[in-house]
């Protein structure tokens, strides 16, 4: 394989509407956040949740592109008080299994940590997405506690 050397990335866009509108729609990716509410499918509430979400002043959301400048997908950073929350998607199903996952968290951590100065960064996975779970220990969270239902994992790094 091919090795990955870099990622690009910039904030979402109005125009980037488009992208969100397949990848949201994904059943692999619905799969894999857990959200199966039939409602959150149609057209107008996912237009709402993003125009929320790219004018939300809490939030840092950004494309990702890779080394050729291909959209590859997204990742956002939630701020609170005391620690961040991150999410993340690939949206372009060829470019998953491929090292992008593991750029994009690292990106997202020197973000956190070098340009806000944050000290906790966390993130919800589901228990059964092994292969994001190896991603996240290799970039350094931890998993510390399981949700009550059983179906997600809190991971998080402190610096």
């Amino acid at each position: 394989m091919k090795s990955i050397r870099k990622i690009r990335i910039r904030k979402v866009k109005k125009d980037d509407w488009k992208y969100f509108k397949i990848w949201w729609k994904h059943p692999a990716l619905d799969d894999l956040s857990g959200d199966t509410n039939p409602k959150h499918s149609t057209d107008k509430w996912l237009f709402g949740s993003f125009m929320r979400m790219i004018n939300d002043s809490k939030r840092l959301d950004y494309i990702v592109l890779n080394e050729k400048g291909i959209i590859i997908g997204h990742f956002n950073l939630i701020l609170y008080k005391n620690y961040v929350q991150f999410d993340i998607k690939i949206g372009e199903e060829k470019y998953r299994n491929k090292g992008y996952g593991t750029l994009m968290t690292k990106k997202a951590i020197q973000i956190v940590f070098k340009k806000l100065k944050y000290k906790k960064l966390v993130l919800d996975v589901k228990v059964t997405n092994l292969r994001a779970i190896r991603v996240y220990e290799k970039c350094g969270f931890k998993i510390i506690r399981k949700t009550k239902d059983g179906k997600l994992y809190r991971m998080v790094i402190i610096t």
